[in-house]
């Protein structure tokens, strides 16, 4: 049986508490982190990094999924635009998740009503040993 994924969300972002730090990833880089409301399970966490590896994003940048914060690296002059595609990166992951969840739903009900004839087959099985 597959496991479900739960979808996580950014918190909002206070300017003023944003903890903002000189980054050695490139030359004009600075590292920031976003919190998110908990620490995403392994399919959440695989989901995002495939969207984030398929997103178009032309200028410099590095998004890590660290416990439940996102760690974003970028040049300062991009810090506005980046977390907007952060926020586009969690929402679109939100949507395949749930996508993934429907799947998962409709497989886990196919491996149950195929345990269900298995053991009907067994059933039958025993009681014409039993004539």
């Amino acid at each position: 049986m597959l496991n479900f994924s739960k979808k996580v969300n950014l918190k909002p972002v206070d300017p003023d508490k944003l903890k903002i730090e000189k980054s050695d990833e490139f030359p004009e880089a600075y590292a920031f982190e976003l919190e998110l409301d908990f620490t995403p399970d392994d399919i959440w966490e695989e989901i995002f990094e495939q969207e984030r590896k398929t997103s178009f994003y032309p200028l410099k940048s590095k998004v890590t999924v660290i416990g439940n914060r996102l760690r974003v690296v970028t040049a300062s002059n991009e810090i506005e635009g980046k977390i907007g595609w952060v926020k586009g990166l969690v929402e679109s992951t939100n949507q395949r998740v749930d996508a993934y969840n429907e799947e998962v739903k409709v497989r886990n009900k196919a491996e149950e009503q195929e345990r269900a004839r298995e053991q009907e087959t067994i059933k039958k099985m025993r009681e014409k040993l039993r004539k």
